[in-house]
């Protein structure tokens, strides 16, 4: 097998706080919770699933302010990735990517 290679272009910081994410062109929002964030994306826990390469509305609510100056605010992000997660109330983990400046 070969060595594994890490796709990431920014590093993740472990940031828990609140989300409230939505369909774009859609004014209905779910609540997800943030497990790490970066300069270009993020995972979050959601209630649903989401099929990658669905364009969301992210909202950040609040967090432990590692990143004070970027809460709160709003991203327009492409989901990646979806799988089961452990958690009762939010049985998804997700990981999108912002569109805009660092997209790539």
């Amino acid at each position: 097998m070969g060595a594994f290679i890490e796709k990431r272009t920014h590093n993740r910081y472990q940031e828990e706080g609140s989300i409230q994410w939505g369909f774009f062109k859609s004014y209905a929002y779910s609540q997800g919770k943030t497990v790490d964030t970066s300069e270009g994306g993020l995972s979050f826990r959601s209630p649903s699933f989401l099929k990658p390469g669905t364009t969301l509305i992210i909202k950040g609510e609040n967090g432990k302010r590692r990143f004070p100056e970027f809460w709160p605010w709003l991203k327009v992000a492409e989901v990646k990735w979806c799988e089961e997660a452990a958690e009762a109330d939010h049985p998804y983990l997700v990981g999108v990517r912002y569109y805009g400046p660092h997209y790539s």
